[in-house]
């Protein structure tokens, strides 16, 4: 059922203490003091702070040729800096409160206009694309109820489809988009048309379990890319009483810095103009082959078997590298101004954010990723046919509650999908 496996996703233990113990208790002290739990605002920092990043801002996974005789030689495999994280709880849990602290008022309160307007507010095609332009391809859709926004992925199968194409191209951060531009024609007659090459776009914030899980169910049935591209995970909600709430004003009043309006503001200043291309140190790039060695083991164990990998797994690479970049720059900003004594000293110069991501905060990406994959084999189970031989963990099923999915509907939304795009293109 579906409070099963909200039960079960929620006994899944966070990795809180992988965090620097400094960071992590200055988290805490944030967190407690408005009454949410700090994983929520942890988890809702990270896309921020990765939208904030921009499209200049790349991790380089594998080098590029060094070959200078090839006329057109082999790329630099990088990674942009894209999230889609979505936390799970229902009312009353905090989750206004960390999205006010992680989001709402450090952005909106920021001097810069750019800064102080990144989330989107009109998601449609137009809306999204002219505030992606006007913010140098920088996006954050957030909010601390973004069930409208999923509900409108499935109202209409077709309109559906094509967002979560474009959602899915926008998380890529290089797909080049263009639309006919409003103000009127070029010179030679012909329309005008806009173009948005690279891109940051991020999707931020919290949904209540039960309506969520009924709307990813047939999102993640529909193989389309878009679910596995989320993180989604639900997180056991806890309260503080008011005596609880006191001690930790108490802490956080003993730091210079409470809350994350420098931070954005600081990490946007750095990284606003020039381009930022990050990597990892010679322990890290052994580790992350490791990881990366593991999970096409995993792949090619399921294929060899003549299975097919229907996990909604297939960008655990590519989160772990945005994950452990959004890590990396706010470690090494907060280590720089939790020991400032006034705010106003705060100023990240050069430097002060290696370019190089270390083998520990790439461990700590890995355990963020590993949670969030756990989650994500509890949440599938939502979609599995009664009497499937194996679960998305790979273990037998024979639950007698398995949530029953009539497999012929989800193949009449793909037939009709399908339908209407030919449609569409044969207009």
């Amino acid at each position: 059922t579906l409070k099963t496996v909200i039960t079960e996703a929620r006994a899944v233990h966070f990795p809180m203490e992988s965090i620097p113990n400094n960071i992590k208790e200055w988290l805490e002290a944030m967190a407690w003091s408005r009454n949410t739990r700090p994983e929520f605002v942890l988890l809702s920092c990270l896309p921020a702070l990765n939208s904030i990043l921009g499209p200049t801002t790349k991790v380089i996974v594998r080098e590029g040729s060094n070959n200078l005789n090839v006329k057109h030689p082999r790329k630099a495999y990088t990674e942009s800096s894209g999230l889609f994280v979505i936390i799970l709880s229902e009312p009353g849990s905090g989750k206004s409160n960390a999205f006010t602290l992680a989001v709402e008022d450090p952005l909106l309160e920021q001097e810069n206009d750019l800064l102080k307007s990144l989330t989107v507010q009109d998601y449609t095609k137009k809306g999204l694309f002219e505030s992606l332009k006007s913010h140098k391809g920088r996006g954050l859709l957030a909010s601390s109820e973004l069930q409208n926004f999923f509900d409108s992925l499935m109202r209409k199968q077709q309109e559906g489809y094509g967002e979560r194409n474009r959602l899915n191209t926008l998380y890529d951060g290089n797909s080049l988009w263009s639309m006919t531009s409003s103000g009127g024609r070029a010179e030679d007659g012909k329309e005008k048309r806009e173009e948005l090459r690279h891109n940051t776009f991020c999707i931020d914030g919290f949904a209540q379990p039960e309506p969520f899980i009924n709307a990813y169910r047939p999102l993640a049935k529909l193989r389309d890319g878009f679910a596995d591209r989320l993180l989604v995970c639900s997180i056991q909600p806890k309260l503080l009483k008011a005596s609880e709430l006191d001690s930790y004003d108490r802490k956080l009043d003993d730091y210079p810095i409470q809350n994350f309006h420098t931070i954005y503001e600081q990490v946007f200043e750095y990284h606003k103009e020039e381009e930022h291309n990050y990597s990892f140190d010679p322990a890290a790039k052994v580790l992350y082959n490791e990881i990366s060695d593991e999970m096409v083991d995993q792949c090619n164990s399921v294929w060899n078997s003549n299975e097919l990998n229907d996990t909604n797994s297939s960008k655990e690479k590519r989160n772990l590298v945005r994950i452990t970049l959004s890590l990396h720059i706010l470690i090494s900003t907060l280590n720089k101004f939790l020991v400032e004594e006034q705010e106003e000293n705060m100023v990240l110069s050069k430097d002060d954010i290696p370019l190089q991501i270390n083998s520990s905060t790439l461990q700590i990406g890995k355990d963020i990723v590993d949670y969030f994959s756990q989650q994500r084999d509890i949440l599938n189970k939502v979609f599995q046919t009664k009497g499937s031989k194996k679960s998305q963990c790979g273990q037998q099923s024979n639950a007698e509650n398995d949530y029953e999915v009539d497999d012929e509907f989800f193949n009449k939304i793909h037939s009709y999908v399908d339908q209407l795009v030919k449609n569409k293109a044969d207009e």
